[in-house]
């Protein structure tokens, strides 16, 4: 009745599925979805800048929280939703933190040099981590939130939010310097040369 191919999964060489959708609302609906990039070429600077910013802070948050659990072993330490830790002890708990926030410097340090050469390897870690840090922490608050341990609050959907921001901005900037490496325009993308 209807066929209007607005996107084709390619399985194999020859075989072809395609998906239809009838509705003129939908189908530019799905147009808008599959348009919509916060990485226009218009707009990229902004956002190369912004992740730079963020960069360099965050790095210079992971280095001072590592200064600081290292220097005062017996500082109180916080995180973004109240947890308790019943199964480590306290120094048990505090090595693992050192440990965390030396792999987090090094981690920034490595995305601030990927953005200054443009380097989209380096970012790598820096997105595999976060990527697995913000899975883990949305599913211990859904399942917090479904055991009523903790109620439904947006503050503290706000640190996850963030991260996943950052997330989407940096996989931008890390797609623009594939794309640059591999159309030859990395010199243009480099802040030194």
């Amino acid at each position: 009745m209807f066929k209007v191919d607005l996107f084709r999964l390619i399985i194999g060489d020859d075989r072809c599925h395609s998906c239809s959708l009838p509705n003129e609302g939908i189908r530019k609906f799905w147009h808008f979805l599959t348009e919509f990039s916060p990485c226009r070429p218009e707009i990229f600077p902004f956002i190369y800048w912004i992740v730079l910013g963020i960069s360099i802070f965050g790095a210079y948050c992971s280095i001072w929280e590592y200064a600081h659990i290292y220097w005062f072993p017996n500082c109180i330490i916080h995180t973004t939703r109240p947890r308790h830790f019943n199964v480590l002890s306290n120094a048990a708990l505090r090595k693992a933190r050192i440990v965390g926030a030396l792999i987090m410097s090094y981690v920034w340090i490595l995305l601030v040099y990927a953005l200054i050469s443009a380097s989209p390897h380096f970012m790598m870690p820096w997105l595999i981590i976060n990527s697995m840090v913000l899975i883990l922490d949305f599913s211990l608050w859904i399942f917090d939130v479904l055991t009523d341990r903790l109620s439904f609050d947006i503050i503290a959907i706000y640190p996850m939010g963030r991260l996943l921001c950052s997330l989407v901005l940096i996989n931008c900037v890390k797609r623009v310097f594939d794309n640059a490496i591999k159309n030859n325009l990395v010199d243009a993308l480099k802040l030194y040369n």
